[in-house]
């Protein structure tokens, strides 16, 4: 166990584009416009599916922009795992001058975990495409395709208070002398995240106001500062975050605390 910074995903070009700007490339077959859309749609439980008739069959997204991307996560419960997967990206459409961004070896999803990826921040690519490279007739699913900017608060004092913790959705009663409870739904975890003396001049301001601003509507990715349960995990803001200028002389500088809580989103 040990700390590290944390860290978010609120970008998700792909969730803003059409699902027009959504295709199957090569190999690949029985795509439909549900699947395109559950793979963009900012939920995880939602599952899309395609069919994989040979080699380098996969999907492809025009971004329409160029965003900065660094990261790929594909949440668990996906039928990738036993195949070999590689990320492309290029400026042109038919890939002629594409760079491989990250591979997925055949074992790096062995029971369909959350994959996370990082790689070398990209700026200048609007097409991306993820591909099988096997020979082989199969049929996948999975529930999100989600790369973007993957961000770190490095200088903000993060207090030793943050939590992780679990919410339980019970309709509960007593009959009998006993306790008796009906799950509504499955558990989720819940984080608190407090940052003291936020500087509105560095680099963790600007980060934090992402999340502030749009982390109560849309969805994001969130890493712990705990190693050991590093997630990541697809959150929302559960409240609306505060934050308040806590210098004693704000003539002479201001900072703020930040205070976030976040619950998962698992479906």
């Amino acid at each position: 166990m040990a700390y590290q910074n944390p860290a978010f995903m609120v970008s998700h070009p792909a969730g803003a584009i059409a699902i027009a700007d959504v295709t199957g490339t090569s190999a690949t077959t029985s795509f439909s416009d549900a699947s395109k859309r559950a793979l963009i749609d900012s939920r995880q439980g939602e599952q899309a599916s395609f069919t994989s008739t040979g080699a380098d069959a996969g999907v492809e997204f025009d971004l329409l922009t160029t965003p900065t991307i660094n990261r790929w996560v594909i949440p668990a419960g996906h039928t990738m795992e036993g195949w070999s997967w590689i990320l492309f990206s290029d400026d042109n459409s038919a890939f002629s001058s594409a760079t491989n961004r990250f591979n997925i070896g055949s074992t790096h999803l062995t029971g369909a975990p959350v994959f996370d990826a990082s790689f070398t921040e990209v700026t200048t690519e609007r097409y991306w495409l993820f591909q099988r490279t096997q020979d082989t007739a199969e049929t996948f699913t999975l529930g999100e395709f989600w790369i973007g900017e993957h961000v770190e608060v490095a200088n903000a004092d993060v207090q030793p208070s943050f939590s992780s913790e679990w919410v339980h959705h019970l309709n509960e009663d007593v009959i009998g002398g006993r306790d008796v409870a009906v799950e509504l739904a499955p558990p989720r975890r819940r984080f608190t995240l407090s940052l003291r003396y936020v500087d509105p001049a560095d680099a963790d301001f600007t980060i934090l106001e992402e999340v502030i601003r749009l982390g109560r509507s849309t969805p994001f990715w969130y890493w712990t500062p705990d190693s050991t349960d590093t997630g990541p995990y697809l959150v929302k803001l559960s409240a609306a975050a505060t934050r308040r200028q806590e210098s004693s002389a704000p003539q002479s500088g201001i900072f703020y605390q930040v205070d976030l809580t976040m619950i998962e989103q698992t479906t």
